[in-house]
C-alpha cells in the first residue's frame, strides 16, 4: 500500500520495537492488538512508523451475525488500509449499534466483499468459497486458512448467500468463526471447521 502511494518508510526493526512497546504497556504475557501506523506528514513521500498496542480479548464462543453496508464501495482506495477505512469504522459502528456484530462491504449490485474487519469465507461442510473482488484488503488469516482449506474465489450477491449451509469471519484476531445470519439469511455454525482454522492461525 505504501508503494502504491508513492510513500516510503524508514529502516525499522519492527520486532524490537513491538516488544518495546509491549514491555512498557504491561502486555508481553498477555493477548494484545499491535498495530503499526504511518503518519504521512509531508509531500516528499517519508514516513515515519508509529507501533501502537492494546489489550485484546478474543470471544472465542461468538456466533456472527452480520448486515449489509449502508452503501457499496465504489474508490480504488479501500484496497489499502489507510485512513479510507474511516468509511469501514462508521459501517461496522452502525451495525453494532442496530444489534449485529459487524457490516458487510459490498460492490454495486450487492456483490459481497468481506465485513468491515474480516474475510468472508462461505461453504456446503465440503467446498468452501471467498468472494473474489479486487477491493478487498490482503488477509492473512484467508491465507493461512489456505493450507487446510481448499478455498476457490467465487462471485456472490446478497440474495444468494441463502444457497450455502455455513458462512464464516476470520482474521489475525479473532481467528475463524461462524456466521449464523446474514441480514435475516440463516447459517448453520460449523464450530469444528473454525476450531481446526484458529489453533493454525492464532497459534
Amino acid at each position: 500500500s505504501m508503494e502504491y502511494f508513492g510513500l516510503t518508510a524508514e529502516e525499522t526493526d519492527y520486532a524490537a520495537a513491538i516488544a518495546m512497546v509491549l514491555e512498557a504497556s504491561g502486555l508481553e504475557r498477555s493477548p494484545a492488538r499491535v498495530n503499526i501506523f504511518f503518519q504521512v506528514e509531508d509531500e516528499e513521500g517519508g514516513v515515519c512508523p508509529v507501533v501502537t498496542a492494546a489489550p485484546y480479548a478474543a470471544d472465542a464462543a461468538r456466533c456472527y451475525r452480520l448486515m449489509l453496508s449502508s452503501a457499496p464501495v465504489v474508490h480504488p482506495y479501500f484496497v489499502h488500509k489507510s485512513m479510507s477505512s474511516m468509511f469501514h469504522w462508521m459501517e461496522r459502528r452502525n451495525a453494532r449499534l442496530l444489534g449485529y456484530d459487524d457490516a458487510v462491504l459490498v460492490q454495486q449490485g450487492n456483490v459481497l466483499i468481506e465485513t468491515t474487519t474480516a474475510a468472508l469465507v462461505f461453504g456446503d461442510g465440503t467446498n468452501f468459497c471467498t468472494p473474489n473482488s479486487m477491493d478487498k484488503l490482503e488477509s492473512t488469516a484467508l491465507e493461512g486458512a489456505r493450507e487446510l482449506l481448499h478455498i476457490h474465489g467465487c462471485t456472490i450477491r446478497s440474495h444468494s448467500a441463502n444457497t450455502f449451509r455455513h458462512a464464516y469471519v476470520l482474521n489475525s484476531l479473532i481467528g475463524m468463526r461462524p456466521v449464523v445470519a446474514l441480514q435475516g439469511v440463516p447459517f448453520e455454525p460449523d464450530e469444528e471447521t473454525c476450531r481446526r482454522v484458529t489453533a493454525l492461525i492464532c497459534s
